[in-house]
């Protein structure tokens, strides 16, 4: 029996000869050497960016919102004011 033929059901003389003719094992995804490494951390760019991000949308804020979302006005400032690299 040939791999097209298992496919088809039907037995043809052009296609690839089957390796045994066993199905192939199932495999499992706990063995996998993906989940025995750590998670992975996001990237300094992805991370500046983020910052970038967050401060300006911070900066956009109305006053009023800033105050309903609990945020001091000084902290506010202070945090808008950091270069993107300082965390």
């Amino acid at each position: 029996m040939c791999i097209g033929s298992m496919l088809r059901q039907q037995s043809r003389p052009d296609c690839i000869p089957a390796i045994g003719s066993t199905a192939m094992p199932a495999v499992t995804l706990s063995s996998s050497p993906a989940l025995r490494r750590p998670a992975a951390r996001p990237s300094l760019l992805r991370t500046w960016l983020n910052r970038i991000r967050t401060r300006r949308a911070l900066a956009a804020l109305h006053p009023d919102q800033a105050r309903d979302a609990g945020l001091e006005p000084w902290a506010l400032r202070i945090e808008i004011a950091k270069p993107f690299w300082r965390a």
